[in-house]
């Protein structure tokens, strides 16, 4: 009988992904690009956009 050990994929991938920050980044960017080229967006989407904003604009780089 072969026994293996198994990685911890979920520790694996944290190692190797972008940070969290960057990713949410990433993903207004593209919301944010929808609504410029018409797409609807729900509220809670554009709730989530304008509180981005706000916290990007009240804390600056």
């Amino acid at each position: 009988m072969k026994l293996t050990a198994r990685k911890d994929y979920k520790e694996e991938r944290r190692k190797v992904y972008m940070d969290v920050g960057d990713q949410l980044d990433a993903i207004l960017e593209v919301v944010k690009k929808l609504k410029e080229n018409g797409m609807a967006l729900p509220e809670k989407t554009e709730r989530w956009i304008l509180h981005c904003n706000e916290i990007k604009t009240s804390i600056s780089k």
